[in-house]
């Protein structure tokens, strides 16, 4: 058969030859799909700009011609093909050699035709819109942001923390345990991007590495290196192949199940042959709308919703997201445009709330500008009056149909009035996303958003209301605090304080967005709930009052109740006093069991010593005896009385007695134990082990500490116990290693200022000083101090210059902060010895004797938890 012409003179065969054409074709193609021909069945003749042709010396590869595709002019040509079928599959069996072993197995996995897509589909459940929408609520499920709560300068950081929570939840799920691992990835990058500092970034996927078992020990910034170089690669890999088969590339990411190490492993040829796989030419079968929802600037949209999508693209590099549509927070067949009923929650057509992406909508909402606003009903600013002189706004709440726009901010003003003015960013964050309970099989479960206030749960309509009361200058925010204008919230609440309505709505929000227990979410318990404490004060005097309280539900009562005990874990002892109390009314009013207030009220006056410990011992034995266990969640309240019960065995010495009442707490069904049994189990487990370091059993006491390491996400208590037990034990620079690495992530956590690790950091630099100067008496005895002891005194001497301005104001104490503040004089007396300043140190010991004297016994230096 004739050879056919050349526009190139080429020395290889005709297969490396079409080859060569190939990949110029699709380099210019991607580029620019619009200077080649529709009719791409013909093949396109290539002519540089120039006259003179390009030449090249070899047949292999590395010798292609040097041909800058920007010099390129493309016109029709009639002959028959050169890129015939036969020569396609030529260069695909060329470009297989060009492969990786492992990323052949990956390659496999991608669809190639239509039968290959319906398998994939049907294999990871993505026939259909509403399982669609299933798998993206799962990944949403899985966002740290909801975790963390926060959408205003949120910390990558955060995400490390999270890790081994957002791993295991994911594996759980056929196909996101790697998606979810993508998409981590990529928010970092993003958050690299943004900040400019990729330490944080690098230490929250290292993090997430450790997480998922992945270690980076060895070359770990290198490897780092690598796997962020893979994963930028793989998403301009996934965008040459939208511009090749359009919406269902998309998918690829779901069914290529990329783990770290393959992403890590991933070269340019494997991408190359990828893409390769796929013709210029769209698929058969009519894109799925529904595609576009994997886009990864779309699926991180759904973890980052404040960023923009724009935003998002241009930091991973992604320059489709023009050519997609954009996401918004509606899913189903939602008319945007028609009046919206934010009382009952949906328009008079059907309607499928989702935060995140859009699988249909046909038309999307007006967002405000300047001019809309001053189109505005009323001048909220200018005149206070005249918006409560509006008759639709004296209506009653349960009867209000809003049929515009304009009076969404005035229901929010309202709002945030009820909850008293100000509120954090982490509370409207908690209300969008789930809330975590107690079942009543005792199991943690996780409920759907907060529903008794609409407007909250609608994204664009809050953020409308927010820019609305902004411009008004009604509403101010420092990126983490909304407070409304004092003169308008004490307008509003002339109104607010007469309606029970709002009251009710003000105590739902809030008991919905507290931090029920604090093993729900132990990372961010005390960061969520000092920034809820405010809010919840103002929920409290609400409960005070009898008719309000009479219009909650059945169901309230257990959630009341838990956000009170968590409460009472907060703040000085009169409010602890105080919203165990109103709990306390508010179950006699509903004629409810107060075993779980009792209990808490009994730990209470162990802790303020109000009552002798042999007293209280059999208040607590009282509610023991008459205590039912009937399922797990009973038997939880159980292990409760039964740790209650030895620590205060504890506290009057009786460490056999307490070791034998702590073994009387087993599981309902050891077959099925329960959430709140294991958290029970936890806390036995640890009192056991603070019982055997109390009986100088340091190696006992340290081994079951090391077990309880395993419950994740480790406690920093367990952590400080540890520390001090190795300590004991003479070793100091393994006990120093836990605790600075424990200080090192303290800026991760919001709220925790780290005053008690800061605390046992001091502590173990005193007691290593100590034992360094002993082992050397003789240069002590010759007023000469080791360096070593001078190095770790030059550290306690900062920390405690640091910690005594924390715990410098009297008034501001806690009593757990007058316990360390009694640590810390007595560490600082031993400091002075070992300085060889004894006048001073005699001076400082008369401070501990007359602290201890005044505000406690010795067993109330015992566990204050």
């Amino acid at each position: 058969m004739e050879a056919k012409p050349r526009i190139w003179r080429f020395d290889g065969d005709d297969n490396s030859y079409l080859y060569f054409l190939e990949r110029i074709i699709l380099e210019v193609y991607e580029r620019n799909p619009s200077v080649l021909p529709t009719q791409l069945e013909r093949s396109v003749p290539i002519t540089p700009k120039t006259t003179s042709d390009a030449t090249c010396a070899g047949s292999s590869t590395s010798n292609l011609p040097n041909t800058n595709v920007d010099s390129l002019v493309f016109e029709i040509w009639n002959p028959p093909s050169l890129l015939s079928h036969t020569s396609k599959q030529a260069c695909h069996s060329k470009a297989l050699k060009r492969c990786s072993n492992k990323w052949d197995s990956v390659a496999k996995r991608i669809p190639k035709n239509q039968e290959d897509w319906k398998l994939a589909r049907r294999t990871y459940g993505l026939e259909s819109v509403q399982s669609i929408e299933s798998y993206l609520t799962d990944i949403q499920k899985l966002s740290w942001i909801r975790a963390v709560n926060i959408i205003a300068g949120c910390s990558i950081t955060d995400l490390g923390n999270c890790a081994t929570t957002l791993d295991q939840e994911s594996k759980r799920l056929q196909g996101i345990s790697n998606v979810v691992s993508f998409l981590f990835a990529s928010a970092c990058l993003v958050d690299k991007e943004i900040t400019g500092d990729s330490q944080i970034s690098d230490q929250a996927l290292k993090s997430y590495f450790r997480a998922m078992g992945h270690s980076l020990r060895q070359d770990g910034d290198k490897r780092l290196k690598r796997f962020k170089t893979g994963v930028t690669g793989i998403i301009r890999m996934i965008d040459r192949i939208y511009l090749r088969i359009g919406d269902p590339a998309f998918e690829i990411l779901v069914y290529m199940s990329l783990s770290p190490i393959i992403i890590e492993r991933v070269s340019q040829n494997d991408i190359d042959y990828t893409v390769a796989l796929f013709s210029n030419e769209k698929q058969n079968e009519a894109p799925r709308r529904t595609s576009s929802s994997f886009y990864i600037v779309h699926l991180l949209n759904l973890w980052r919703p404040d960023l923009s999508l724009e935003i998002i693209s241009k930091a991973l590099k992604s320059h489709l997201s023009d050519k997609i549509n954009p996401t918004v927070n509606t899913v189903g067949d939602l008319d945007l445009r028609r009046p919206y009923n934010w009382i009952q929650g949906q328009t008079s057509g059907r309607c499928l709330p989702f935060q995140g992406v859009v699988l249909s909508v046909e038309a999307q909402p007006e967002v405000f500008t300047e001019q809309s606003i001053s189109r505005s009903l009323v001048t909220v600013s200018k005149n206070y009056p005249d918006i409560l002189s509006d008759q639709r706004l004296q209506t009653p709440l349960n009867e209000l149909s809003a049929t515009h726009q304009d009076h969404d901010y005035i229901v929010l003003a309202k709002f945030l009035t009820a909850v008293g003015g100000t509120v954090d960013n982490v509370f409207f964050r908690r209300l969008q996303g789930e809330r975590a309970t107690c079942n009543a099989e005792g199991e943690l479960v996780h409920t759907g958003s907060f529903n008794d206030f609409p407007l909250i749960a609608n994204n664009w309509r809050m953020t409308n209301a927010i820019k609305f009361l902004r411009h008004q200058k009604l509403l101010r925010d420092d990126g983490q605090l909304f407070s409304l204008d004092p003169g308008y919230q004490q307008t509003m609440e002339r109104e607010i304080m007469q309606s029970v309505l709002w009251k009710l709505i003000a105590i739902k929000a809030v008991v919905y967005s507290f931090p029920e227990h604090r093993h729900f979410e132990p990372l961010n318990y005390l960061s969520i709930s000092k920034a809820l404490l405010p809010n919840l004060k103002i929920a409290l005097r609400y409960l005070q009052e009898a008719e309000v309280i009479a219009q909650l539900d059945c169901s309230d009562i257990d959630k009341v109740t838990g956000v009170c005990l968590s409460g009472s874990y907060f703040l000085d002892i009169s409010w602890k006093k105080t919203i165990l109390t109103v709990a306390s009314n508010f179950l006699v009013s509903r004629g409810k069991c107060l075993s779980r207030i009792q209990i808490r009220q009994l730990a209470l006056a162990r802790l303020s010593h109000d009552q002798p410990a042999h007293e209280l011992c059999n208040k607590v034995q009282s509610l023991i005896r008459f205590h039912e266990r009937v399922d797990q969640r009973s038997n939880g309240l159980f292990g409760e009385m039964i740790l209650l019960h030895a620590r205060l065995l504890v506290d009057m010495d009786r460490n056999n007695e307490a070791l034998n009442v702590l073994e009387s707490c087993q599981p309902y069904n050891p077959g099925n134990i329960s959430w709140v049994e294991r958290v029970q189990l936890g806390d036995i487990e640890f009192l056991k082990a603070q019982v055997s370091r109390f009986q100088g059993n340091f190696v006992k006491s340290l081994f079951i500490f090391k077990q309880l390491l395993e419950r994740s996400p480790t406690p920093h208590k367990i952590t400080h116990q540890i520390a001090a037990l190795q300590c004991e034990l003479g070793l100091f620079n393994e006990a120093l290693f836990i605790l600075e690495d424990d200080l090192s992530n303290l800026h991760t956590l919001r709220f925790f200022t780290g005053s008690r690790l800061l605390l046992a950091l001091l502590e173990m630099y005193v007691t290593k000083a100590t034992w360094v100067a002993a082992q050397r008496r003789q240069d002590l005895k010759a007023t000469r101090t080791s360096a070593e002891v001078i190095s770790l005194l030059g550290k306690v001497k900062s920390l405690i210059n640091e910690l005594d301005t924390r715990f410098k104001e009297q008034s501001m104490l806690t009593k757990i902060d007058e316990l360390d503040r009694f640590r810390l004089r007595i560490a600082s007396a031993i400091t002075k010895h070992l300085i060889g300043d004894p006048v001073e140190a005699v001076a400082h010991w008369d401070r501990v004797q007359e602290a201890s004297s005044k505000n406690w016994t010795v067993s109330q230096r015992k566990d204050m938890n």
